[in-house]
């Protein structure tokens, strides 16, 4: 199965993908040609955003959610969870067109709205209901 990489924009940046396992993490870093070895979601967390460049040279993001680790998590939780993670894609993003704040604060929010829209949507069709 190969990784799913969401919808891109110019207010998402470059790639990104959403994975909720180790398997899946290690496939995205072999669909973008990386070799780490560091775990999906970093000990101790419920979710990780990894920044890393795709094999055509553009940022791609892989934001990780430790599912089982917060399957107690309400929707709001989670929800909470996505748009942390979002503001980390969203500071990558930015910080690799070279000039923080160069979209202005209404740009800010609308980028973070975009991206974590994209991965509440991917995330609920996770959902075993």
């Amino acid at each position: 199965m190969k990784t799913k990489w969401l919808d891109r924009s110019l207010l998402m940046g470059g790639y990104l993908t959403l994975v909720t396992s180790q398997t899946e993490y290690k496939r995205a870093l072999k669909d973008l040609e990386c070799d780490a070895n560091d775990r999906f979601v970093t000990e101790g967390a419920y979710a990780s955003t990894h920044c890393l460049r795709n094999t055509d040279g553009s940022i791609a993001h892989i934001v990780a959610v430790d599912k089982e680790r917060a399957k107690d998590y309400t929707g709001v939780d989670i929800a909470a969870l996505l748009v942390h993670e979002a503001v980390h894609v969203w500071q990558n993003t930015e910080a690799d067109a070279g000039e923080m704040g160069c979209f202005g604060k209404e740009g800010e929010a609308y980028a973070v709205q975009c991206i974590s829209l994209t991965l509440m949507r991917e995330y609920a069709k996770r959902l075993d209901v």
